[in-house]
C-alpha cells in the first residue's frame, strides 16, 4: 500500500491542521486593515478577498480583539434614525 494515514479522515485531519499552522497574513497586516478601514469587518474581508467571517477568524488566530478596536476608532458617520 502506498497510503500514509489509515482512511481518509486521517489524512483531511493532518492536511487541516497544516493549514491551520501556516497563515499567510500576519498581525501588523491585519492590525493595519483594521485600522484604515475603521473596524469595518466586510470592507477588510474585501481588502483580501475573503469574507468578514474569515477576516475575524484571522484576527482571533492572531490574538487581535476587535471590539477592543472597535470602541477605540468608532465611526464618525453614524446615522441616527427617529
Amino acid at each position: 500500500h502506498q497510503r500514509m494515514f489509515c482512511s481518509p479522515s486521517c489524512g483531511a485531519i493532518f492536511n487541516n491542521n497544516k493549514r491551520k499552522l501556516n497563515s499567510k497574513y500576519t498581525k501588523e497586516m491585519l492590525l493595519d486593515i483594521l485600522l484604515r478601514n475603521n473596524c469595518v469587518l466586510t470592507k477588510c474581508g474585501k481588502e483580501l478577498n475573503i469574507s468578514d467571517n474569515a477576516f475575524r477568524k484571522q484576527c482571533i488566530k492572531h490574538e487581535i480583539s476587535i471590539l477592543d478596536y472597535k470602541k477605540l476608532y468608532k465611526r464618525s458617520e453614524t446615522i441616527l434614525l427617529k
